[in-house]
């Protein structure tokens, strides 16, 4: 079984080259079915959102749909932090 890294960002206007939109808005709004596609995943969920607060709103939607025991980790500053270390983005 293949384990890798999941980015999920949760920036509606800012894509992460390789990671999986999916904006905290559209789950509050949607509920897990927003969020559907991430429970096939295995392998650590590294969540983005602009600085890393909302990725703790999102964890809460997400962590449900986990298989137990998944690792999920909040990205410390997020976006914020991705672009400072130069890592690609693109605004959208």
């Amino acid at each position: 079984e293949e384990r890798s890294t999941h980015l999920i960002n949760g920036r509606p206007n800012v894509a992460i080259l390789g990671a999986d939109h999916l904006p905290l808005d559209a789950m509050v709004a949607e509920g897990a079915s927003a969020a559907e596609g991430v429970a096939v995943h295995r392998g650590p969920v590294l969540l983005h959102c602009s600085r890393g607060p909302k990725s703790l709103v999102a964890l809460s939607y997400l962590a449900p749909l986990l298989p137990a025991g998944e690792e999920v980790y909040v990205v410390d500053g997020g976006v914020a932090a991705w672009e400072d270390n130069n890592l690609p983005i693109e605004i959208v």
